[in-house]
């Protein structure tokens, strides 16, 4: 009797056995502990290894991009042609190279490359913020700075060159032609350039002149304030006693307002006839032709419940209607172009959509999110879907790269010439070309391998 079961049993074994060889030279690994796919990505020369999920994967292309993840999110490496990253348990700490520049940062301590400077042996710039910072300028001269002691820089933000002594006590600015100082900023400052004049002698007195366009004056900030229009078109002049009233003219656009920002009136003496109101603002809005740019058209606004606002730009052919209800739940915006039509629809935080139509009139991409469940994406070329999609930020490539794996449970991919699904990191895994076929696994089920049939 004893016999027989044990027969029974190795029947039964080597059936299994038998029915696990015909797939199982398809396997491509144990998912979700790792998977290997060799050209069965959704490019035709793509190569995947994953392992242990999303914690360990590398991925190659046809384009020559190589990208490396090691026990994500502590450690990522992406490579292209003159392009290359690396993030260590981001944004801790991040390199990044391209053929302008070479950069690391952690946290306070920065130090970077400027390829573009004269001489290669003067490309540094090393900042600790806030205290120290050092490096060399466009034209290869050293600057440094102990903050807030004494310092001078050079090609800083927007800036050649800024320069301070005990800040915020006195520092002066130099960019593009236009230069500035202050003491005891923000106080005292003034600063001058070809095309306008600012002094502030806060809270006594300040100016803003642009040539041909105003000249701005406050005294005893924020008591009383006049304007100059010096448009050609638009000439006029203005004035505020902060909050009493105020009036302002401007062109054929005139304004009065009564304990500002509440309460305003608004008149276009010409033959639009446009006119508004705030009553009081931010709650009731209304507009009507009365922008003196032409841009906004139309304006009515019962804030929270409702509103709408139209823009529009003849010089460009621009225009947009933006709708809101339940402020800020419900948006909606709508802008044409000699390009084409967009239209967003917000419904935060749950869901937002984009659609973009060509001006031939068809639709050429179409974005929906579902927070946090998924996201949707359709163009002329790719279709895309992921789940879950938790960052609530689109196609930021940083974050695609350390972070959303971890939480990407399921993806489809299709375009014309290639498809991929992907459920659990590999454990149920559908994909083909016109190159390799179509490959199918349900680990440890199912594995298959077939070709495409030619039509």
């Amino acid at each position: 009797m004893l016999k027989s079961i044990r027969k029974i049993q190795t029947s039964i074994l080597l059936a299994i056995l038998c029915a696990l060889s015909v797939p199982i030279f398809a396997w491509t690994g144990a998912p979700p502990v790792f998977t290997y796919y060799d050209q069965e990505g959704f490019s035709e020369e793509d190569t995947q290894f994953r392992a242990l999920g999303p914690i360990v994967e590398y991925k190659s292309d046809k384009d020559k991009n190589d990208r490396y993840y090691v026990c994500r999110p502590l450690w990522s490496m992406e490579k292209k042609p003159e392009y290359f990253a690396m993030d260590v348990i981001w944004p801790l700490f991040l390199m990044r190279e391209t053929k302008y520049e070479k950069y690391w940062w952690s946290i306070i301590l920065y130090h970077g490359l400027n390829k573009q400077t004269k001489s290669e042996d003067k490309r540094e710039h090393l900042v600790l913020l806030p205290i120290w910072f050092s490096g060399y300028n466009e034209d290869d001269k050293f600057y440094w700075g102990f903050f807030p002691v004494y310092g001078e820089a050079g090609d800083f933000i927007s800036y050649k060159s800024i320069k301070f002594i005990l800040w915020p006590v006195y520092f002066t600015t130099e960019k593009e032609g236009e230069e500035g100082w202050a003491v005891l900023w923000p106080l005292i400052n003034r600063d001058k350039g070809p095309r306008f004049d600012r002094f502030r002698a806060f809270p006594f007195y300040s100016s803003h002149v642009r040539n041909g366009q105003f000249e701005r004056r406050t005294y005893l900030w924020p008591i009383l304030h006049t304007t100059k229009y010096l448009f050609p078109e638009m000439s006029g002049s203005g004035w505020l006693f902060f909050p009493v009233c105020g009036k302002n003219f401007q062109g054929n656009m005139k304004s009065w307002t009564f304990i500002w920002p509440l309460f305003m009136y608004l008149k276009m003496e010409d033959q639009s006839n446009g006119f508004g109101f705030n009553a009081p603002w931010p709650v009731i809005q209304y507009r009507k032709n009365v922008d003196t740019a032409r841009i906004e058209q139309y304006r009515c606004h019962f804030w929270p419940i409702c509103g709408v606002t139209e823009r529009s730009d003849p010089d460009y052919n621009y225009l947009s209607k933006r709708y809101f209800i339940l402020w800020p739940l419900i948006w909606a915006l709508t802008t044409e172009t000699d390009n084409g039509k967009i239209r967003w629809k917000w419904l935060l935080p749950l869901y937002w959509s984009k659609d973009r139509w060509h001006k031939d009139g068809h639709r050429c991409e179409k974005y929906r999110k579902f927070f946090p469940f998924g996201s949707y994406y359709k163009d002329d070329k790719i279709t895309k879907f992921r789940m879950l999609d938790i960052w609530p930020e689109r196609n930021m490539q940083v974050v695609d790269r350390n972070l959303s794996p971890l939480w990407n449970i399921y993806s489809y991919e299709e375009s014309a010439a290639a498809f991929k699904y992907d459920f659990l990191w590999g454990l149920v895994h559908h994909s083909g070309n016109s190159k390799n076929g179509k490959y199918l696994e349900i680990f440890p089920f199912y594995a298959s391998r077939y070709d495409i049939p030619e039509i």
